[in-house]
């Protein structure tokens, strides 16, 4: 596992900004966000901890959900309202973008660091796979495998 030098919500920030803009992740994103209630942020953090080489357990995603909580409240909170207002054409849209984009990088703010959860391991796809399964299972059960296959190849191959 490598160090970062920078904090550890930053470098999961970063991780999420590069990951969101694979080809075709952003799609798919908010696609599985809208349709199958997928916590974007919670996908991506698990993912993260797989290029990292971390496996995750049970306990590492509960813990990334309750600290994170709040944050994600308040983005969803936030995407709803943006929504609405582009929706309604509402002057408001950039500024809710905008609060919403920093509610996001609350989550990471507020993150579990990557390199205190779960067991070293060897990154591959199957790791990436095995960490976003367990996450999307507890958060977001209507998601199949062929789904988080997808997703998994789209983000990190």
């Amino acid at each position: 596992m490598k160090e970062n030098s920078k904090t550890d919500g930053a470098a999961f920030w970063e991780h999420a900004l590069n990951f969101y803009n694979q080809p075709g992740a952003k799609e798919v994103l908010l696609d599985y966000q809208d349709r199958l209630e997928v916590d974007v942020m919670a996908s991506l953090w698990a993912l993260s901890a797989a290029v990292e080489g971390r496996s995750l357990n049970a306990e590492d995603v509960n813990e990334f959900f309750a600290l994170t909580n709040k944050a994600r409240m308040e983005a969803s909170r936030l995407r709803k309202l943006r929504r609405k207002a582009k929706s309604d054409g509402c002057p408001e849209y950039q500024r809710l973008q905008i609060q919403e984009l920093a509610a996001e990088r609350a989550v990471a703010s507020s993150a579990p660091p990557i390199n205190s959860v779960g067991k070293a391991d060897i990154f591959d796809a199957n790791l990436g796979f095995r960490n976003l399964k367990l996450t999307l299972a507890i958060s977001a059960p209507k998601v199949t495998q062929a789904e988080i296959w997808k997703l998994t190849k789209i983000i990190i191959g």
